[in-house]
């Protein structure tokens, strides 16, 4: 059977899931990025970059890892921009 993902693909959560590194819950929603891949049984490691809890710079960020099981996410595909011609 094909793989649902493979490394570096981008996947969302579609539930809540505990962090491994972080002690907190990581929210169904969220966008990571698979870093490793297993298949018998089928799982990935996912890294995800969340915002940080304690900071005041809005632009800092936590890191965490966790193990994905295929049925806890979708293949995330990021909508394009639209071009826009330059006249």
């Amino acid at each position: 059977m094909k793989p649902k993902a493979t490394v570096d693909s981008l996947i969302k959560l579609l539930e809540d899931v505990p962090g491994h590194v972080l002690d907190r819950v990581i929210p169904a929603g969220s966008v990571g990025v698979i870093v490793e891949a297993y298949d018998n049984p089928e799982g990935y490691t996912v890294d995800f970059d969340l915002p940080a809890r304690n900071s005041s710079d809005p632009l800092a960020l936590e890191f965490d890892s966790v193990d994905l099981s295929p049925e806890q996410f979708e293949v995330h595909t990021p909508e394009r921009q639209p071009t826009v011609k330059k006249p």
